[in-house]
């Protein structure tokens, strides 16, 4: 119990993810700027660029430090404060830090490279900025995934109980199926995603745009690629993951409750994906409306996977009978 409760005192509660990610906020935004207020820069300087990666906008260059510092400022905070109202801090929170490098990375290195006499291209420096907001982005996430206290569950229904299946306690027992996703997002998927990509062939007098968006295209095929995740129930838990990365384990030890629902994807969680409901009593992986695999975790926010019709009840009975054999030693 000395150990639990030492362990549940170093973890880092909302409050304090809020705090650091605003204080990240601040720094990426005003330390840019002090940079480039001591920089040799021209009286003005390009703003904006056009498709063709040519500069076609200008402004003072004290005008364009300001503004870029409110800019990285007030999407890194807003975002962050997004997380915090929507009660998932630590995951916007990441999101937040990881745009906001990549904004002041972009806006302050475009800057940055016009103290010479000849400017890099502007694809380059995109590519550059999108690369570090990545990193720095999946850096606080895996931070804040370890360091982040669990979060309580609000009151609300608990999942009502599944009924194991009969077998001896020697069979083999597994699971593994796929969550659903409906035709809506899947036809959003491949829109947005050629839409990224439709850039990247007119991108011909600079082929580092070309690049950038490429790049962004492939990350968003591979983004949407994971909302049709597979699902694996065994011994060592249910897992849900894609292209071999593992990102919801919960283990059967941890699993207090089982049973199914029916969950509105955008009515309860809001869009698709790794989401917390609105009401603030669960988490949830779906990439559409449907049944739920609602597994209770005592005192944390249930999570609930979304899996087809046909399969909830299967899942949901071989959970409950993996749970069955842990309690019984």
């Amino acid at each position: 119990m000395i150990e639990r409760s030492h362990e549940s005192a170093s973890k880092w509660s909302d409050r304090t993810v809020l705090l650091i990610c605003l204080s990240i906020a601040l720094v990426l935004s005003v330390a840019p700027a002090l940079v480039s207020l001591t920089l040799p820069l021209p009286d003005l300087v390009a703003t904006h660029w056009g498709m063709n990666g040519q500069p076609d906008d200008w402004q003072p260059v004290t005008t364009a430090v300001i503004t870029h510092a409110l800019i990285v400022f007030i999407t890194t905070s807003g975002l962050t404060l997004l997380g915090s109202a929507l009660n998932s801090t630590a995951l916007l929170g990441a999101f937040a830090v990881g745009t906001g490098t990549f904004t002041t990375a972009t806006l302050n290195g475009t800057l940055w490279t016009q103290t010479g006499d000849s400017m890099p291209p502007i694809g380059l420096v995109l590519i550059a900025a999108l690369l570090l907001g990545s990193a720095t982005g999946l850096t606080a996430g895996l931070t804040f995934r370890q360091k982040a206290q669990p979060t309580s569950r609000a009151e609300g229904s608990r999942p009502r109980a599944t009924e194991p299946w009969q077998l001896s306690n020697t069979a083999a027992l597994a699971w593994t199926g796929r969550v659903k996703v409906s035709r809506g997002v899947v036809v959003f998927a491949v829109t947005v995603t050629l839409l990224s990509l439709a850039p990247a062939v007119f991108m011909l007098t600079d082929p580092w745009m070309g690049v950038f968006f490429a790049l962004i295209g492939l990350a968003m095929a591979c983004g949407f690629a994971t909302l049709a995740a597979r699902v694996t129930i065994d011994a060592r838990g249910v897992r849900v993951g894609a292209f071999g990365i593992t990102f919801i384990t919960v283990g059967i030890h941890e699993i207090t409750a089982v049973g199914t629902r029916h969950v509105e994807a955008l009515g309860e969680l809001g869009g698709w994906g790794y989401r917390v409901a609105h009401d603030g009593t669960a988490v949830a992986f779906a990439s559409a409306s449907g049944q739920g695999l609602v597994l209770g975790r005592g005192e944390r926010k249930d999570m609930i996977i979304v899996l087809d019709d046909d399969d909830i009840e299967s899942a949901a009975r071989t959970v409950s009978t993996l749970r069955e054999r842990v309690a019984q030693g």
